[in-house]
């Protein structure tokens, strides 16, 4: 039925984009689960290795996170051992995440079924499209902070 602007619903980018992104997280979680992190995990591991030591605000930037989420996330990965916090020896009231030897061994062993997954999902989509499909996907996101 098509909206009463003509529009019709069942070809929306929202649901088509969310459809993939839900198929594509559980592959990776499926995959990942064998070093016992989930895609969202991985993601944040990646992104405090990657900019340790590293304040909340620079990860929600990093991950486009909202505050609660991002502070909910952290915890579960204090909890598992696998970051530490400590304040920020240039201004004692902010908190700086790092990951611990566990946290860079988890993130170590997810890193190859990490790779496996990418691999097998590139074999599928074939090279040219994976780059056409991360540049269009890194593209929309622009577009919609731009908006």
């Amino acid at each position: 039925m098509p909206s009463p602007k003509g529009g019709n619903p069942l070809n929306c980018m929202c649901s088509s984009m969310r459809r993939a992104t839900r198929l594509m997280t559980r592959m990776y979680d499926e995959a990942l689960s064998a070093a016992g992190v989930s895609a969202s995990q991985f993601e944040l591991l990646a992104n405090i290795r990657g900019r340790q030591p590293v304040d909340q605000r620079t990860l929600v930037r990093a991950i486009d996170s909202d505050q609660t989420t991002l502070s909910r996330n952290l915890a579960v990965l204090l909890e598992r051992g696998w970051i530490e916090l400590s304040a920020d020896e240039k201004d004692g009231r902010k908190s700086l995440y790092r990951l611990t030897k566990t946290g860079t061994t988890t993130l170590s062993q997810a890193f190859a079924c990490w790779e496996e997954v990418q691999t097998k999902l590139q074999q599928r989509i074939g090279a040219g499209q994976w780059k056409e499909l991360m540049d269009l996907s890194n593209d929309v996101a622009n577009a919609i902070t731009e908006l």
